[in-house]
């Protein structure tokens, strides 16, 4: 996920919220280097699969100055993996960039 930060923003031990699709036994590492954040979530081995919908996570950014930036992911950078280590296809996933502009 990039953004820009000089216009926003993120703390990568404050600003991550997990959501409620994983469960409550979430595994989560989060690094934020450069206008860049690197995350990973996953369920704790031997519990049942994740399916269904419902939130991710939650990623909260400050507005540091005024400007724009982009918040966008790289489709190539996203990987989903079943029970096994085996990447699987998530063709109903929807996501897309978005603005955010600061006063």
């Amino acid at each position: 996920l990039t953004y820009n930060n000089t216009v926003l923003s993120f703390s990568d031990t404050q600003d991550l919220s997990v959501g409620d699709y994983f469960g409550q036994n979430a595994v989560v590492f989060v690094n934020e280097e450069n206008s860049r954040i690197y995350l990973t979530l996953s369920k704790i081995q031997d519990e049942s699969s994740a399916s269904g919908s419902g939130d991710i996570c939650t990623l909260t950014f400050t507005g540091l100055s005024a400007g724009s930036s982009i918040i966008q992911f790289s489709q190539s950078d996203i990987h989903f993996y079943n029970p096994a280590g085996e990447t699987i296809s998530m063709s109903d996933l929807k996501y897309e960039g978005i603005s955010i502009t600061v006063e």
